[in-house]
């Protein structure tokens, strides 16, 4: 397993307040402060979209939002990415008490259906890192439960993350910085009423820190057809295939290879007897065999 540093794309929720989706939208451009700050240190497995230092916009990232931005979030081509920390920088005069992160999987290019959510995250540092449009911008740090985003066997998987940030006067003038210097994967999505692309030129700041191992045992059918959820998993791990396809066998298997006994019946598993912890799924079918990283919680 090698550590596993990703910076692409983001979702963050744009506040409805004034119908002002960016930043620069309300008008307060004041001069930018750039503070001295250590860059970041990324592993070697690592992947960055960097701050550039001018904050040159920002798209709501309120807790009070209805409409939405994204950015992607992509898993190389047979390999799995394991997230477990995002630093982002965010424009808020209060700081940060808490966020929620929403995962989605990925509709021609857009944000999908909700695979995975996370709330109440505390941010485990802050930072001010420097200033613009009247707002300080804070890198934050959230620590998060290990969430597994599953690659496919000869092409990259793309994946998209929301964070829908409170700050501490419970405002809605919270934003995520955005820059134009350089890019990864697609443009921010917005959400409003349906998701389109109406920035080409802006991408999210912010780095994804985790994990990644070789997808192993799989190949386009199962990458593509077996469904595992929820993952992580509390208790019933729930395995979904199309009825034109059958399953031969099913097996968990712990970090060490032993297998743990636990049984798919009709189509779900129940992990409640097993120790929090990294598992395996081997999932044998008419068409082919997969195996997906599980985490039990």
């Amino acid at each position: 397993m090698k550590n596993f540093t990703l910076i692409g794309a983001l979702f963050c929720t744009l506040a409805t307040v004034f119908s002002q989706s960016r930043i620069s939208e309300l008008g307060i451009n004041a001069p930018i402060i750039f503070s001295a700050t250590s860059q970041q240190n990324l592993a070697p497995c690592s992947e960055e979209n960097p701050n550039d230092g001018t904050y040159e916009e920002g798209f709501n990232c309120s807790s009070s939002s209805s409409i939405l931005a994204a950015n992607d979030l992509i898993v190389a081509a047979d390999e799995i990415f394991t997230l477990n920390q995002i630093t982002a920088s965010i424009f808020a005069n209060n700081g940060i008490t808490d966020v929620e992160v929403r995962y989605y999987d990925d509709a021609s290019g857009l944000p999908g259906s909700i695979i995975g959510t996370e709330v109440g995250v505390v941010p485990t540092s802050q930072t001010v890192i420097g200033a613009n449009f009247g707002y300080d911008v804070n890198e934050i740090i959230l620590d998060l439960a290990p969430f597994v985003f599953n690659g496919q066997s000869g092409s990259e998987t793309k994946y998209w993350v929301e964070l829908i940030a409170t700050d501490g006067n419970v405002t809605p003038n919270v934003f995520w910085v955005a820059t134009s210097s350089s890019a990864n994967g697609e443009a921010i999505a917005q959400f409003n009423g349906s998701w389109s692309k109406p920035s080409p030129n802006l991408d999210g700041v912010y780095i994804w820190s985790g994990d990644c191992d070789i997808l192993l045992n799989t190949n386009e059918f199962t990458s593509n057809k077996v469904t595992v959820f929820p993952n992580p998993v509390l208790d019933i791990l729930t395995v979904q295939l199309p009825e034109s396809i059958s399953v031969k066998s099913a097996s968990l298997y712990d970090v060490l290879g032993k297998n743990t006994g636990a049984k798919l019946f009709e189509g779900t598993m129940n992990t409640s007897n097993l120790v929090a912890g990294v598992y395996f799924l081997s999932v044998t079918t008419s068409e082919g065999t997969v195996t997906k990283k599980i985490i039990k919680n």
